[in-house]
């Protein structure tokens, strides 16, 4: 299997020098190296692999915070909602190039804030969401829209009930790999995960509810998983500012449904 790989890179490299010889240009150039590296990429997964990752963060509502100095790596309480959310922010953390995200609602800020550090470093994140939800009572997804982060939203006679999220998974790294023309793939420094399970990303969710997250880095499921948040984002209405509603009290004061155009307020 490894030799007749290594044959079909061989016989590419040079079936395309023969094409491109006499028109090579940049963009040829920079084709090449590109398709060669991601079949090196394809090849070394072949002769060495790369074993699964799988992780599973059950949250219950026995006890909620630790009453003394929480220390992560030492924590005395066999459930402690610190020490879960941390663990699950910790794989949004290792985010590089791309998080795509489908969640019903998103009101807690521990998570807003390993989002929002996420995109300011630059890491591509797409949200899908449920268009009744985003006016509900905490709701944060309108900071990330005003912080003009690419959004859709559910058609309004349906629910979006999904709650995962995909971390450098390999078709989204190589689909930003080509629209920014770029020599060489990412997929060499990074490690994909989904994430997926019960949990909701609120406060009562990780403090009072029965949930689960269950985390994995198997390919087969990620390609799964993107394959279902694509096809939302191509047929789900795009979601942005003008998407929210004014309310008004009954004394005239405007309450704008939209936070402060800043992440950190």
């Amino acid at each position: 299997m490894v030799l007749v790989l290594c044959v079909w890179i061989i016989n590419k490299f040079i079936s395309f020098l023969k094409l491109q010889w006499g028109r090579l240009s940049i963009e040829a150039i920079v084709e090449l190296l590109y398709g060669f590296d991601y079949s090196l990429y394809r090849l070394w997964l072949q002769i060495y692999g790369e074993p699964d990752e799988t992780d599973a963060v059950i949250f219950n509502e026995l006890p909620r915070r630790c009453r003394f100095r929480h220390v992560s790596a030492n924590c005395p309480k066999k459930y402690c909602e610190t020490c879960r959310v941390d663990r699950v922010i910790m794989y949004i953390n290792r985010a590089k190039v791309s998080i795509d995200i489908a969640h019903l609602t998103f009101s807690h800020t521990t998570f807003y804030y390993a989002i929002a550090s996420a995109w300011l470093r630059g890491v591509n994140i797409r949200l899908v969401t449920d268009s009744q939800m985003i006016y509900a009572r905490g709701s944060l997804v309108q900071r990330l829209i005003a912080a003009e982060m690419p959004a859709r939203c559910s058609p309004v006679h349906v629910m979006m009930h999904h709650k995962f999220c995909i971390i450098d998974g390999d078709d989204r790294v190589l689909q930003l790999d080509r629209e920014e023309h770029r020599v060489h793939s990412r997929l060499w420094r990074r490690k994909g995960y989904v994430m997926t399970g019960s949990l909701n990303w609120t406060k009562l969710g990780t403090g009072s509810n029965y949930e689960n997250v269950v985390v994995t880095s198997n390919r087969v499921v990620n390609e799964l998983y993107q394959k279902l948040f694509d096809d939302m984002w191509e047929y789900f209405p795009v979601l942005n500012m003008t998407s929210f509603r004014t309310k008004t009290h009954a004394n005239n004061a405007p309450d704008i449904v939209c936070m402060p155009w800043k992440f950190w307020q």
